[in-house]
C-alpha cells in the first residue's frame, strides 16, 4: 500500500464517529434485497430532457450548468434533481466524455481539473453531481450523507441510470461522439455504464473496481464502516458480493476501453481492474506506479491519455466495421 493511502486509512480510522458511513445500519431489509436481486439486470435507458442555463466563457472554455429529473425514482426528494456542468472548448468539440464522481466527491473541483485539460485537448466533458452529494444531499448536515447500506445501493444504481441517460442524450440530441469515465467509484460506475450501453462508447474507467466488495471488504474503507453488529456486516457483504461487473455479458465494443490502475493502490486492488480487463475482450489495461491518491494527484497525464486513447480506439473500431 502506498504511504499516502496508508495515511488516509489512519485518518478514517481515528476520525470522529460522525464521519463513519452506514451509521444507521442496513436500511430497509426488503429494499436491500430488491437491490440485490436487481444487481445483474440492465434496465431500458431513460429519455431525459436537460434544462440548460446561460453559457459563460471562462479562460477560453464555455461552461454551462444544467439539470434534469433523475429517471431513478427511488431517491430522496432533495436528490431527485440531477445537476451537471458541461465544459467545452470555445471552438466546440466533436467528442464528449461524461465524468462520474469518486467517493465523497461533493463538488466539481477535482473533476474540473481533468475537464479543463480535456477541453485543451479538444474534448468536451460533462460532470454529473452524484445523488447524496453536493446539492443533492438528503439533508444539509456537513457530515456523512451515506447513512445506510440502502443509501449506497440507491446512489450506485441512480448514477448508472443517469449516466446511461446522459450518454444517450448527448449522442442523440447534440451529436457528440460519446465517452464515459470517472475515478475510483466513478471509474467503477463508468464501467457499468459502458457495459450496459447498446451502442459503442469510449470507456476509460480509472482506478475502477469490478465489484464494491473489492473495496469495502478491503483494509482502507472497511475501517470507515459504521455497522454495529456481525449480522449486519455479514448481510452487507452478501449485498456487495451480488454486485459485480463480471455478471454482465461483455458488450461488443470493449476494444474501445482503456483502464488505468495503480500498482500500490490501497483502496482498489490492481487485481480488480485486471478482472474487468480480462472480462472485456480487446480492452487495454495501463498499470502505473503509485497508490490511489497519488494516481489522481500526480499522474493526471496518464489519466488524460487513457481518456483520449479510448476515443481513438472507438474511432478505429467503428472504421473497421
Amino acid at each position: 500500500m502506498h504511504w499516502l493511502d496508508r495515511a488516509a486509512v489512519k485518518v478514517i480510522e481515528r476520525g470522529p464517529s460522525r464521519l463513519r458511513f452506514f451509521k444507521e445500519g442496513l436500511g430497509d431489509p426488503d429494499e436491500l434485497q430488491w437491490f440485490q436481486e436487481q444487481a445483474a439486470t440492465s434496465w431500458p435507458i431513460a429519455d431525459i430532457d436537460v434544462v440548460w442555463g446561460n453559457p459563460t466563457l471562462r479562460g477560453g472554455m464555455v461552461v454551462t450548468e444544467g439539470w434534469f429529473e433523475s429517471p431513478f425514482v427511488f431517491l430522496p426528494d432533495r436528490a431527485r434533481i440531477a445537476r451537471l456542468r458541461r465544459i467545452e472548448p470555445q471552438d466546440g468539440a466533436e467528442r464528449c466524455a461524461v465524468i462520474l464522481a469518486a467517493w465523497n466527491d461533493q463538488n466539481y473541483r477535482t473533476r474540473g481539473k481533468l475537464a479543463t485539460r480535456l477541453a485543451e485537448m479538444g474534448i468536451a466533458s460533462v460532470m454529473l453531481e452524484n445523488p447524496y452529494y453536493g446539492l443533492r444531499r438528503p439533508s444539509p448536515e456537513p457530515w456523512q450523507s451515506i447513512r445506510t447500506v440502502v443509501d449506497l445501493a440507491r446512489m450506485g444504481r441512480a448514477v448508472i441510470e443517469e449516466g446511461r441517460a446522459l450518454v444517450t442524450y448527448f449522442r442523440n440530441r447534440l451529436g457528440y461522439t460519446m465517452g464515459i469515465t470517472g475515478y475510483s467509484m466513478g471509474g467503477a460506475h463508468a464501467a457499468y455504464v459502458a457495459t450496459t450501453m447498446p451502442d459503442p462508447v469510449a470507456a476509460a474507467p480509472l482506478a475502477p473496481s469490478h465489484s464494491p466488495a473489492a473495496v469495502f471488504k478491503g483494509k482502507a474503507l472497511s475501517v470507515g464502516v459504521g455497522l454495529s453488529s456481525d449480522h449486519d456486516t455479514a448481510r452487507f457483504h452478501r449485498y456487495l458480493e451480488s454486485v459485480s461487473l463480471l455478471n454482465f455479458e461483455p458488450p461488443p465494443h470493449t476494444a474501445a476501453a482503456v483502464l488505468v490502475a495503480a500498482s500500490d493502490d490501497g483502496y482498489v486492488p490492481e487485481e480488480s481492474a485486471r478482472a474487468i480487463h480480462e472480462h472485456w475482450p480487446g480492452s487495454k489495461l495501463v498499470i502505473t506506479g503509485g497508490g490511489h491518491a497519488s494516481l489522481l494527484v500526480a499522474r493526471k497525464p496518464v489519466l488524460l491519455r487513457a481518456i483520449r486513447d479510448s476515443f481513438d480506439r472507438l474511432h478505429a473500431l467503428e472504421r473497421s466495421q
